[in-house]
């Protein structure tokens, strides 16, 4: 072989027998063959650079890249990492060499910037005032928000708000699985679409979800109810076109252990609570349900409880309880008022409701919401489709 061949084959990391025999005898090439092997080792120390978002899809996709090219032949002496290493050099110096790369997505395009200028820019965008120190806490986001899986919902927490992060140009798909920081602040405006003096003593929340630098989600809440909407005051059933239980069915989020009669979803409720098993208790909850139950939480500006044992709801105080009868108490024919924020903000109102009168005799933690003994509870079932199963929407104490 001469020195062409073999330095071809040096890049290409053939190792044959004629290629060692000419090692041995040229120097040239085994300056080349020991230039290859610190290139090599070098870029086995370095990390990948992380480009834009909008010349990344996903980190993902990135280590996808590299595995496949750990297996062909040419990059195998580079396991990967100078191949990606120069292919996102090369996107992160010339990115007017993608098609279409025009007006950039907000979240692509304020990755470069400063943090809290990125957020000074938003408050700006949409109107609201930026004072005082946010409070900030860290979330693992989920690896998919297409179904509720954990022990708490938090795949449907995440898949309701990236609706409302998408009305202002925000996507956090591409973070899913990794650890995002998410800032509230206290703004003295109230919600734009609410009622002139609805819920007007509540203080008004502001949102903003950070991972990788970059804002990826955002949206408003009234403090201590979950009556949320966009950064620009846009309700989610407006932003999705969709009533709550179509917007349900087309993420995935019918639960498997759902109950398909409305006494036996009761008995399932505190059977599950009794044996500790609250997966398949709160699968008789609607979604609706769950997010309250989630973000019942006593501190104001935290999103929502990463363990049920941290939510405040009633429901958490009740250690056994025995159902000992259900009757129906009446039929509901409209879910919610038109008019009402329910309706506005999860256009709920085409769902099927029914009463139910429980009793049940319960041993509680702590009285309040349910006391120990005999208790006569008022349990609102719904229908959020024709074609969902009746689940439990609200339970009224009455003992």
């Amino acid at each position: 072989m001469n020195c062409k061949e073999v330095r071809d084959a040096l890049w290409a990391n053939e190792r044959e027998e004629e290629v060692r025999e000419h090692l041995e005898t040229c120097l040239a090439c085994r300056e080349e063959r020991e230039s290859l092997d610190e290139m090599g080792r070098m870029m086995e120390r370095t990390d990948i650079p992380v480009p834009k978002r909008s010349l990344l899809p996903s980190q993902a996709e990135i280590e996808s890249v590299v595995r496949a090219h750990k297996r062909r032949r040419f990059v195998g002496f580079f396991s990967g990492g100078l191949a990606a290493a120069g292919v996102v050099a090369v996107l992160m110096l010339a990115p007017q060499f993608w098609p279409g790369s025009g007006e950039q997505p907000a979240q692509q395009q304020a990755v470069s910037k400063p943090l809290e200028e990125q957020f000074a820019e938003v408050f700006r965008k949409y109107g609201w005032t930026q004072s005082g120190t946010a409070h900030k806490e860290s979330y693992l986001l989920p690896q998919r928000i297409d179904r509720a899986e954990g022990e708490t919902p938090d795949e449907l927490f995440w898949a309701y708000h990236q609706e409302l992060g998408k009305a202002a140009g925000f996507d956090l798909t591409n973070h899913l699985g990794k650890q995002a920081t998410v800032y509230a602040w206290t703004v003295p405006e109230h919600i734009p679409g609410l009622k002139n003096g609805e819920y007007a003593d509540l203080a008004t929340k502001l949102y903003l979800v950070e991972s990788q630098g970059a804002i990826i989600g955002g949206w408003v809440r009234k403090e201590g109810l979950r009556v949320e909407a966009a950064l620009d005051g846009t309700f989610f059933a407006d932003i999705t076109g969709q009533t709550w239980g179509d917007w349900l069915q087309s993420q995935g989020f019918v639960p498997d252990a759902a109950a398909s009669a409305q006494e036996e979803a009761v008995q399932r409720l505190f059977a599950g609570i009794s044996e500790g098993d609250l997966a398949g208790a709160f699968a008789q909850l609607t979604p609706n349900y769950l997010l309250n139950l989630m973000m019942s939480v006593p501190e104001a500006d935290r999103l929502y409880a990463k363990t049920w044992q941290e939510t405040m709801h009633g429901l958490m105080t009740i250690k056994e309880g025995t159902v000992k009868s259900v009757r129906a108490a009446g039929e509901v024919e409209a879910a919610y008022d038109p008019l009402s924020t329910e309706a506005k903000t999860l256009n709920a109102r085409t769902a099927q409701m029914q009463e139910l009168e429980v009793t049940a005799n319960l041993q509680v933690t702590q009285e309040g919401m349910f006391v120990n003994g005999e208790n006569v509870l008022r349990v609102t079932m719904v229908r959020e489709a024709p074609d969902l199963p009746w689940r439990i929407e609200y339970i009224k104490g009455a003992h």
